[in-house]
């Protein structure tokens, strides 16, 4: 794990938990956090980019980016252009009951 994973895990234990082997570095470079939604079972196709609030909160320091992506098309997943059909009857099969899980 890297030092900047190692921080982000152990940056709030307070010093009596806190062991020498537990480097704290004292300034961490936060990465910026992407997150994918993939809503595939919707009718309307689209891809949307949230904006990020105009007010600051107190988690803002740190970036992040939200992606929706809604429906199985090609307006939304342009590289699968004809071979659409395969990736339908995979959608409509999870969507199924089964006991695979």
């Amino acid at each position: 794990m890297d030092s900047a994973g190692t921080s982000a895990i152990f940056f709030t234990l307070p010093e009596s938990v806190a062991t020498a082997e537990t480097h704290m570095p004292e300034k961490v470079t936060l990465k910026p956090v992407i997150r994918l939604v993939f809503a595939l079972a919707s009718r309307k196709p689209a891809v949307v980019f949230r904006e990020r609030a105009v007010v600051k909160h107190y988690l803002d320091e740190f970036t992040t980016f939200d992606i929706w992506f809604a429906g199985l098309s090609d307006q939304t997943f342009r590289q699968i252009g004809g071979d659409l059909e395969p990736y339908n009857a995979l959608l409509e099969r999870s969507i199924l009951n089964h006991d695979a899980f």
